[in-house]
């Protein structure tokens, strides 16, 4: 997506989806510290509108505290699949006309084809713009159709800055976590 068409996204709605067991709230920084560190980096790529967490898991393997924004139980068999549901009600719940940011912070969902084909059925739409994040241990150059960044778990977590690559697919020996923190293709 250009900027042009990015940009009646800035003031929408963004919406976070958080699969929190795979990509954990890091040692070194309290859970509370994640809710806003995640709607400040929203808001340093630009988007400015009203940012809801809803977060995803099993409760009972979540270390510590999370307060703030929803938790939904679900097993780590069952996360993709409530994510879909929650993802796919926003199109449905919404008006037509009305933009909204869809992000996505999750595992690995390569393998999960009602998740990647919602999202390129969403992006399509013209409405929704998905933003991705995963842990760098799934992160690849090979992106969901329709999805046009992705930023590190590990530098979104803790707010670092984002750093753009405009030069093509990055592949993970190029993603350095200590400089790089989104790529996009």
């Amino acid at each position: 997506m250009d900027d042009s068409s990015k940009s009646r996204f800035y003031g929408a709605k963004t919406i976070v989806f958080w699969q929190f067991e795979e990509c954990p709230i890091p040692d070194d920084i309290i859970s509370d510290e994640v809710e806003t560190n995640i709607s400040s980096a929203i808001r340093d790529m630009g988007y400015y509108g009203p940012v809801t967490v809803r977060a995803y898991g099993d409760i009972y393997k979540l270390q510590r505290e999370c307060c703030g924004f929803p938790i939904f139980y679900a097993t780590s068999e069952t996360t993709h699949d409530k994510i879909l549901v929650d993802l796919l009600g926003q199109a449905v719940f919404r008006p037509r006309d009305s933009p909204i940011n869809l992000m996505l912070i999750v595992g690995d969902i390569s393998r999960h084809a009602g998740l990647l084909n919602a999202i390129r059925s969403l992006v399509a739409h013209g409405n929704f713009n998905v933003i991705l994040s995963q842990p760098l241990k799934v992160a690849s150059g090979q992106l969901p159709e329709g999805v046009d960044t992705v930023w590190l778990w590990e530098g979104l977590s803790v707010l670092a800055r984002m750093v753009s690559r405009e030069s093509g697919p990055a592949t993970i020996e190029e993603l350095g976590i200590d400089h790089i923190m989104e790529y996009q293709h």
